[in-house]
């Protein structure tokens, strides 16, 4: 056997184990402790005591936890609602965009900066806008003739309330894919289609839509990513409330750590929240990936 040769192909792997190093220990390890931490019933006061108890973390959550179907209820809700809006809006304006207007470039960074806010000041903001007593929403409305709304404190205004800013703040994210996926595709395939007498709405669907698709999948895989794992616009704008109405499975892992003190439930609650991600993202890439 050539050593040398040996020793050349194995350089880059050698270069590379640190890097693989640090993901193993920020990532990987993390997840298998939070794993093992699940199986275990312990307290948030006092971590050293541990029991171990199986499965019971798990068997609690779908057996005899009201709170975790509630949640499970709106973080479904939250997700496919704000991703939808994200795609109708993402897309139309991505299409506006994609033709050459005037100040495009100008439309485009102003249209991209909610997307640079952090969430947490996104709901701060809102919150101040969805206000009952001084905020913008219900002033417009109070010039309607239209009586004042508790948006954060009714069942279904307080689910609306928090879907709106979210999609407020992702849909710059939606469209920047969607543009890039965009200018991949050739103008020669719309200019045959003209000559072929295909009209706007034809060329859309036989033509953008289809080569859209690769992109469509990536940003459903990050979108449903990110919504499931939403905490910190829910969190600063109803906190939950009201009850569990707009309880994410993040905040709820939050509750249950922080003010329960609760480590192994709040554990399998995230073991779960990430076994959901997986599957839901395989799911996607298996059902709407083609190679186009």
């Amino acid at each position: 056997m050539n050593i040398g040769k040996f020793k050349k192909s194995l350089t880059p792997y050698i270069l590379l184990l640190p890097a693989f190093t640090i993901l193993g220990y920020i990532l990987i390890y993390p997840m298998i402790n939070n794993i093992v931490l699940s199986l275990f019933d312990w307290r948030f006061t006092n971590p050293n005591k541990k029991t171990y108890v199986g499965l019971a973390n798990y068997f609690r959550m779908f057996t005899s936890d009201p709170t975790f179907a509630n949640s499970i209820m709106f973080t479904f809700k939250f997700t496919i609602f704000t991703i939808l809006g994200e795609l109708v809006v993402g897309l139309l304006v991505a299409l506006l965009l994609n033709n050459d207007i005037k100040g495009r470039q100008f439309l485009a960074a102003l249209y991209l900066l909610p997307y640079t806010l952090a969430p947490i000041a996104v709901g701060l903001c809102w919150r101040l806008i969805w206000a009952e007593d001084y905020g913008i929403i219900n002033y417009l409305l109070s010039i309607l003739g239209i009586d004042k709304v508790s948006w954060l404190a009714g069942n279904t205004t307080a689910i609306i309330s928090v879907i709106i800013p979210e999609i407020w703040r992702s849909v710059p994210f939606v469209t920047l894919m969607i543009m890039a996926g965009l200018t991949s595709i050739s103008n020669e395939m719309y200019e045959a289609a003209k000559v072929d007498g295909a009209n706007v709405f034809q060329r859309f669907l036989r033509i953008t839509l289809p080569l859209l698709v690769p992109t469509i999948t990536i940003v459903l895989v990050f979108e449903t990513v990110f919504k499931l794992r939403v905490f910190d616009l829910v969190f600063a704008l109803t906190g939950g409330g009201p009850g569990s109405k707009t309880l994410p499975i993040g905040v709820y892992v939050y509750r249950s750590f922080f003010r329960y003190f609760e480590g192994g439930y709040a554990s399998a609650l995230s073991v779960f929240l990430l076994v959901v991600g997986g599957v839901i993202s395989l799911i996607y890439i298996r059902l709407f990936y083609r190679d186009v």
